[in-house]
């Protein structure tokens, strides 16, 4: 194995790691000004006029923003981030500083200041962008992220990309008196990593929130020392009073929260309803009565559906949880599946063909009129391959593994779905279905559950040849899934799989008969459990 090919192996390692949740690294253009209006007008709502102090710093942060120097990206999600570069400001250290504004539909949700210190020649923005999709980087220094009103809010001290110090604000304890009946004292914890695996810990006073509690990422004014005086703003009350159907506002909090809100129509009334939310990690800490079901200290890329029936997902770089609508849930396409008995009788007739010695299947589209239209497909024999090869939209593909393949999906499998999307030839994302009948006695079938995290996975291994030649590699040398392991081997190897890089696919499971569908899903023995839909 060359070199080049050994730098791209432990790149992908890292990534089944780090499992990235970015897309569209594409070069960018800079722009001078087309955006400066949009961009400061989406700060209105973050502007707090009952105290001096904080509108004066708000007001240093917009005054420094250069906006001859704005560049656009786009996050996975179809979220647009915009990067300002930025002057000198009094509460932020270090040498580099961009303002880092998150879009989404032209609302603002969220803003960060970040600071680098060290390394003279970093390009920022792309260490920015790594940040946020937790991606590997080698940058020695420090990193700083602040909030709209120059507080710090956490920081990494790296070298070669490895964190050697990181700090973070959080509340004191009870022998630090971090709680009172009326308070919250707030301190920056900075812990240090040595080469022997040992750790040590310091704690920095910062300052105190009285009543009502909130932090500082959205600049508490609930009085109290360090806090400045004043009493709560109210959250931001733009919400338009004639909506329509579909239509989006966002709402900010005091405590920095921002949520985005659809106004959604149904048979029984029309009523304002939450689709996206940004929560500061710090907000998780002092409100633990109403985020109970986030833990306190998640790894990174940790994701749990909260009782609101968003989707919420830690950044451990950003030091934030995203919530977003939850995946559509599998067992909807299982109940489909089993109602469908064209589909059975064609998964019927390629297990009568697993005896042969090449792949056979059909494409197919679902009618209006409830029927379905299949077209056969056929693979080479010998080969371990068959080409989905379509020029108009689908609603799913099934075939066959013959004797001697994998009992369960293979690379190729899952990379002609990346490419059914990626080629626009889906009809819809959130029902398609891909299957396959083994010559081993199992059927199975793949579901897109967050065709944003699907996007994301296809990007990072499936959609360059390089890339999915490695991913195909560790397909069986890392997760062993392998044509002579057992069944239930390759089944617990690709959940794990499938879970490690936030793949955004669920695997089902059929009876014999195919009328019957199971979501398999690992639990937390790590275990393989079938979880039946009624």
């Amino acid at each position: 194995m060359d070199k080049r090919l050994r730098t791209r192996y432990l790149i992908l390692l890292m990534s089944l790691l780090l499992a990235s949740c970015m897309q569209d690294h594409s070069d960018y253009q800079p722009i001078e000004s087309p955006f400066k209006g949009m961009l400061l007008s989406s700060l209105d709502s973050r502007k707090v006029k009952s105290s001096s102090e904080l509108y004066e710093k708000m007001q240093e942060v917009i005054n420094k923003l250069d906006f001859y120097d704005v560049r656009k990206y786009t996050l996975a999600g179809g979220q647009e981030l915009f990067t300002v570069r930025l002057g000198e400001l009094s509460g932020v250290k270090g040498g580099t500083r961009r303002a880092v504004f998150q879009m989404n539909n032209g609302a603002l949700t969220d803003f960060r200041i970040v600071a680098f210190e060290g390394e003279t020649n970093i390009e920022p923005d792309e260490l920015i962008i790594k940040f946020i999709g937790n991606e590997v980087h080698d940058f020695t220094g420090r990193a700083s992220v602040y909030s709209l009103y120059q507080d710090i809010l956490f920081f990494n001290e790296y070298e070669d990309g490895q964190v050697k110090i990181n700090g973070r604000v959080t509340i004191g304890d009870t022998e630090k008196g971090g709680r009172t009946a009326l308070c919250t004292a707030w301190y920056l914890v900075t812990t240090t990593y040595y080469s022997d695996g040992t750790t040590s810990e310091t704690w920095e006073f910062l300052y105190t929130t009285c009543d009502c509690q909130e932090t500082r990422i959205g600049r508490s004014l609930c009085g109290g020392g360090g806090g400045g005086g004043g009493s709560a703003p109210p959250p931001n009350t733009g919400i338009p009073t004639n909506p329509q159907p579909g239509e989006q506002t966002t709402v900010t909090l005091a405590d920095g929260t921002v949520k985005v809100l659809q106004y959604n129509c149904y048979d029984w009334g029309c009523a304002w309803q939450t689709i996206m939310v940004t929560l500061p990690a710090v907000v998780v800490t002092a409100q633990r009565n109403t985020y109970y079901f986030l833990p306190p200290a998640p790894f990174p890329n940790y994701f749990v559906i909260g009782p609101d029936g968003l989707l919420y997902t830690y950044n451990a770089n950003w030091n934030q949880w995203m919530g977003t609508i939850s995946p559509v849930d599998p067992c909807v396409i299982a109940r489909a599946l089993e109602q469908n008995q064209a589909l059975r009788g064609k998964m019927s007739e390629l297990d009568s063909k697993t005896n042969l010695n090449y792949e056979t299947g059909h494409t197919f589209k679902n009618n209006a009129d409830g029927t379905s239209t299949y077209t056969p497909v056929n693979g080479v024999a010998g080969e371990a391959s068959i080409n989905i090869n379509i020029n108009s939209p689908i609603d799913g593909f099934i075939h066959t593994h013959y004797a001697g393949l994998l009992s369960i999906f293979s690379p190729d499998d899952i990379r002609s779905i990346a490419q059914v999307l990626n080629g626009g030839n889906m009809v819809n994302p959130s029902s398609f279905m891909a299957g396959v009948v083994t010559a081993s006695g199992t059927s199975y079938a793949l579901v897109i559950d967050d065709v944003d995290q699907f996007r994301a996975f296809a990007n990072n291994f499936l959609n360059d040849d390089v890339n999915f030649n490695l991913f195909a590699s560790v397909y069986g040398s890392v997760y062993k899934i392998t044509e002579t392991n057992s069944v239930a081997q390759n089944e617990k190897s690709f959940l794990q799989m499938l879970n490690t890089l936030h793949s955004g696919l669920k695997l089902l499971k059929a009876d014999g008969t195919w009328g019957d569908w199971d979501v398999l899903e690992l639990d937390a023995n790590n275990n393989v459990s079938a979880a039946e839909c009624f």
